[in-house]
């Protein structure tokens, strides 16, 4: 039974000894992103990441939010053919609308190229997603001086898009980023948006 015992420490104390130096060896021997086989079968197998090993993989791709594409494509998805032609362009957002650089969506399509932001419309919460309420007022976003119109209230026709204004635009852009949680009324306020532009003939952009 003692014997037992010191052996099985006496495997532990070797095992403690020796462990550091074959993990950096092995390390050293399997880079990060090859491959290592195992001798006993040849198989070939990624090599696991190590304790010694930066966590972080080159990229071969970016992810970018909507707003980011229409960046990229210099807002061809909202201008006119004709470079001289300016479109009016709304757009449905809260907080969540913005780009990589973390700029909102509303501050970037009211400098964009070949269109003229002339109404922000808010859902539930309001843009800056702080308004707890059963219904949200109309307002003036500051930064930009736009007209703010609520599509959030207690009745079917509140949530819908004023059609008064919707037929003054070219082009409604839709820019809030769904958490897949359906208690959320955002969902919703997409086919409320949906309904009203196919009624007025207004072209949507959902990002």
């Amino acid at each position: 039974m003692l014997r037992s015992r010191f052996v099985a420490l006496l495997v532990v104390a070797i095992w403690f000894a020796i462990a550091p130096a074959a993990l950096k060896l092995y390390s050293e021997s399997c880079p990060l992103g090859q491959v290592y086989s195992h001798a006993q079968d040849h198989a070939v197998s990624s090599c696991p990441v190590s304790a010694d090993q930066p966590r972080s993989a080159s990229r071969n791709a970016a992810v970018m939010n909507g707003v980011d594409v229409l960046e990229h494509d210099n807002f061809k998805e909202l201008r006119a053919s004709d470079p001289s032609t300016v479109r009016t362009v709304g757009i449905i957002t809260n907080h969540t609308g913005f780009d990589v650089e973390g700029r909102r969506t509303i501050d970037v399509l009211a400098k964009a190229p070949g269109v003229r932001l002339t109404a922000i419309f808010s859902p539930e919460h309001g843009i800056t997603g702080e308004l707890d309420v059963d219904s949200v007022g109309n307002s003036v976003d500051r930064a930009t001086g736009v007209p703010v119109y609520s599509i959030y209230g207690e009745t079917a026709a509140s949530r819908h898009p004023p059609e008064n204004v919707l037929k003054k635009l070219n082009v409604l852009v839709i820019d809030i980023q769904d958490i897949g949680s359906r208690f959320y009324t955002y969902e919703s306020t997409l086919g409320y948006a949906l309904e009203s532009a196919a009624a007025t003939g207004t072209e949507v952009v959902v990002l």
